[in-house]
């Protein structure tokens, strides 16, 4: 069976594992003090930035370029942004289909505003304690989380892939140097190839591994990649939301350089926004000055002028933090409605289906 249509019966002790798992699970006002601590150091970097950018006598060129933007650019790589946004909480839906609509809609978008906070773990915390709160045992949350995760970066590499090919061989506008094209390409190929074979090795390596954690490790991993490429393959509309979600970043990065007056190749920016992402790995609140930096160093090794790629980037980056922060907190607004909603209707209900198949 499917890893996104796993179901069962629900089981007449479910009430109280529930409640008992519910006892180690993050409750609603702790993950809310997470974020507004994580809010506060985002709005503390925030300030750091623009008084950087704006003291500082060799950004001049930087200001410059953000004073002159264009309004109508700047309005359009917002509505861009929030068509990626939509396309991000239409695929947390598909991955977490188990829920209704009516939480996995609120859920996503406020996973959206926690990850503007708390990159990735913003997100991840949220969902835990949405899932957590109507049902849902760890395990099958982490697994349905890693592909949540990879399935949402699968699109980056394949982006890489083909835009890098093309620009190599004269498809797509932009420099044709190997190491900027052919070389980031093939990179990205070896890590899918290996990321596919992993799967296929790491079930059999945790069928045979004694230690519990590393078992459940490597078996999670490994369902993650497995259950990316399924739900990649689903005749879903849902999965387009990926795609849109990673077009919206890219698009509203391009709209933002034309507002500053950079008018690259779509293609050109696609690498430099996806080679330059990279440093997101980097664990700062919003990515404020990693992401910046990597993406407009990226851009200028693509041939962008140095103060308009960072004065860009800074009004894209604005923006993509701004737009889930605004339509996800409309989520995280209402969504312990929703949990409390979904409660009442399992316990009212108790035959029916049950999220994740793994309610006890």
């Amino acid at each position: 069976m499917g890893l996104v249509d796993q179901a069962d019966d629900h089981d007449p002790a479910a009430a109280a594992a529930a409640a008992t798992e519910q006892q180690q699970s993050p409750t609603g006002t702790g993950v809310k003090r997470k974020l507004i601590r994580g809010g506060i150091a985002l709005a503390v970097l925030v300030a750091v930035a623009i008084g950087v950018v704006g003291l500082l006598p060799g950004l001049s060129g930087v200001r410059a370029a953000i004073e002159s933007a264009s309004v109508g650019w700047v309005l359009a790589a917002a509505a861009i942004q929030m068509v990626g946004t939509a396309g991000a909480i239409v695929f947390v839906q598909l991955v977490f289909c188990d829920e209704p609509h009516r939480l996995t809609w609120k859920m996503g978008g406020a996973m959206q505003a926690a990850n503007a906070v708390l990159p990735t773990g913003g997100g991840t915390l949220v969902s835990y304690w949405t899932l957590s709160s109507v049902g849902w045992r760890p395990e099958p949350f982490a697994e349905r989380t890693a592909v949540m995760i990879i399935a949402s970066a699968a699109p980056n590499l394949l982006a890489v892939i083909v835009v890098g090919l093309g620009i190599g061989l004269g498809l797509f506008a932009g420099p044709n140097d190997w190491w900027l094209t052919f070389l980031p390409a093939a990179i990205a190929i070896l890590i899918a190839v290996a990321a596919i074979w992993a799967a296929g090795w790491g079930h059999g390596l945790a069928a045979r591994t004694k230690r519990r954690w590393l078992r459940e490790t490597v078996h999670v991993v490994a369902t993650g990649v497995s259950g990316t490429v399924e739900v990649l393959r689903r005749w879903d509309w849902r999965v387009l939301g990926t795609w849109v979600d990673l077009l919206g970043w890219i698009g509203a990065l391009w709209a933002a350089l034309h507002a500053v007056g950079e008018h690259l190749p779509f293609a050109v920016v696609a690498m430099g926004y996806l080679i330059g992402q990279i440093a997101q790995v980097i664990p700062v609140p919003g990515g404020i000055g990693a992401i910046d930096a990597g993406v407009t160093g990226a851009l200028v090794l693509y041939g962008a002028d140095a103060s308009k790629a960072a004065a860009g980037e800074l009004i894209a980056h604005a923006i993509a933090l701004l737009i889930p922060i605004l339509v996800g907190g409309i989520g995280l607004v209402l969504l312990p409605r929703a949990i409390s909603k979904q409660r009442s209707r399992l316990t009212q209900t108790p035959e029916a289906p049950v999220a994740g198949g793994e309610r006890p």
